[in-house]
């Protein structure tokens, strides 16, 4: 708004002073004045001669006088009043000037010689040819050429808003959302951006549903499909001890589902938009051993140790922070074999975690896709794992979140080694 108002405002004054100092050339040149006659020149001498002798503090009562004498419309100025006059340059040169006025009067100006003072004689009788005609046409002239010149500052700034126009009317249809490619140069640059943000969120927003609609169905096909066996098997059965466990059976399978929604709903609530974090300092080894403490008794055949080389508190979002932690963790007990190493550093522009395992490790060419939601990776040969893909694409989100990354490389035994990292100055958001 202010840079569009800023533009505007000094086109708008730069043409109106060129227009107007172009229309005023092109004035002088059309409205003709007509030849100085020599009895006005005589004229002119008489009451040059007349006011020679009066005192400057006495001259406007002369003039007063001579007007009620001769019946004319004698008027007297100073010098200074016509410097920015575009006659001055001929007043100053000391013969006699002639114009036209508004009412198409004759007006005659001589400046008194050797004085700073200027007289100016009207003779309102006489009209100058084509007077009107001339008037109506430059002033005609005058504004067609504003409008030229806002009609060019208009014209880029229509096009691009009927570019966002046309792209907002497209936003979501088959499937397609497009961002507008806007220079810095235009007015609504600022508007086009906030515009690719809403266009880029809304991308993610429909890949993610997409993704989270073909999850759903796929998850949930296999269990819904091993419950309506073990209830047809149940109810074809008499033996009681069959009948439990095909109802156990059941229940694990609704255990499943029920674990998958509470995962869904999680994974959603991160990936609605970015909330107002509270940055706050805080012990972050007490929060790894809490972390590993809640987990570690579901893999007891993991070792898992943690090596704290911090030397201030970290400052970061907990709740997330622990969720990542988690994720993290939980991540490297389920795919490590026997040893799970956690290191907490930091160096003068970031903190890191990083969480490495022995197991089988994540192929080079897949380590993108690791943190895209409901991607599971499974090494050839390994056991199938549990778990629904959403795990590390929550640690993602919260990395970009703390305006950190997370990425994935080998460890020291082969495993996988992820390590998140943040800024050490971060702001609330």
């Amino acid at each position: 708004m202010n840079r569009a108002f800023v533009s505007l405002y000094v086109l708008l004054v730069f043409s109106v002073v060129a227009v107007g100092w172009g229309t005023d050339k092109l004035w002088q040149v059309f409205n003709p004045v007509g030849e100085i006659e020599p009895f006005e020149q005589e004229f002119f001498a008489i009451l040059e001669f007349e006011l020679a002798a009066v005192p400057d503090e006495k001259i406007f009562e002369r003039v007063v006088e001579l007007n009620q004498e001769l019946e004319l419309h004698i008027d007297i100025y100073a010098l200074d009043e016509f410097a920015q006059s575009s006659i001055a340059q001929d007043i100053a040169g000391g013969g006699l000037v002639a114009l036209f006025d508004e009412q198409g009067g004759r007006q005659i100006y001589k400046q008194l010689a050797q004085r700073d003072w200027v007289v100016r004689v009207i003779k309102p009788s006489e009209i100058a040819p084509n007077y009107a005609l001339y008037k109506n046409a430059f002033l005609v002239f005058f504004y067609l050429a504003i409008a030229v010149v806002v009609y060019f500052w208009v014209w880029p700034l229509s096009r691009d808003m009927r570019t966002l126009e046309m792209q907002t009317k497209n936003v979501g249809r088959d499937g397609v959302v497009d961002t507008v490619n806007l220079g810095p140069s235009s007015n609504v640059w600022s508007l086009a951006n906030a515009f690719n943000v809403m266009a880029n969120r809304v991308k993610e927003l429909i890949h993610s549903h997409r993704e989270m609609t073909y999850a759903v169905s796929h998850e949930l096909r296999t269990p819904l499909a091993r419950m309506k066996f073990a209830l047809t098997m149940a109810s074809e059965t008499e033996d009681k001890t069959k009948l439990r466990e095909h109802l156990a059976s059941v229940r694990e399978d609704v255990s499943d589902m029920d674990a998958l929604v509470n995962q869904l709903l999680s994974y959603a609530g991160f990936e609605h938009g970015d909330p107002r974090l509270n940055f706050q300092q805080g012990d972050l080894m007490a929060l790894a051993e809490n972390v590993v403490a809640n987990l570690s008794p579901l893999q007891p055949n993991i070792a898992v140790s943690i090596h704290n080389a911090l030397t201030s508190e970290p400052r970061c979002e907990w709740v997330l922070m622990e969720r990542a932690l988690h994720n993290l963790i939980q991540n490297g007990l389920r795919y490590g074999t026997s040893k799970l190493h956690i290191t907490l550093s930091q160096t003068q522009q970031h903190y890191s975690v990083v969480v490495e395992d022995d197991g089988s490790g994540v192929p080079e060419d897949e380590r993108a896709r690791v943190f895209e939601a409901f991607v599971r990776l499974q090494a050839t040969g390994a056991p199938k794992q549990s778990g629904f893909g959403l795990g590390l694409a929550i640690v993602k989100r919260i990395a970009h979140w703390h305006k950190g990354e997370v990425a994935v490389t080998q460890s020291q035994w082969g495993g996988a080694k992820f390590t998140f990292t943040w800024p050490v100055l971060i702001a609330n958001g």
